[in-house]
């Protein structure tokens, strides 16, 4: 179960920008990541509006990764595997490995 009271509005220009637990954020319905079949909760800020993912300003935003292989990848890096050898480890692309890994993440 989601726990609304993590989270935070991401727009700058909300004056609840960065504050969690204040209540100013609903469920406002769901989607499905088309790669993975995993559903995502969509949540929304009353102050402003907003509508964001659950993923927002995570790693786990825009990637067409599993959560599953997300975490996978952080493992072995984690544990001392390089780029490329994570990559033939989780049969998975050296640049997609190394965007999940260096890429800084927007918030």
């Amino acid at each position: 179960m989601l726990d609304i009271k993590e989270y935070f509005c991401p727009n700058p220009a909300c004056n609840q920008y960065g504050i969690r637990g204040k209540g100013n954020l609903v469920k406002a319905g769901t989607y499905t990541r088309k790669a993975s079949l995993e559903t995502k909760q969509m949540l929304k800020c009353t102050v402003c509006g907003m509508r964001f993912s659950e993923t927002q300003s995570t790693i786990f935003a825009g990637c067409h990764y599993s959560d599953k292989t997300i975490n996978q990848i952080i493992v072995c890096t984690a544990e001392g595997n390089g780029i490329r050898a994570t990559a033939r480890i989780l049969n998975l692309s050296k640049d997609r490995v190394n965007h999940m890994v260096i890429e800084p993440v927007e918030i």
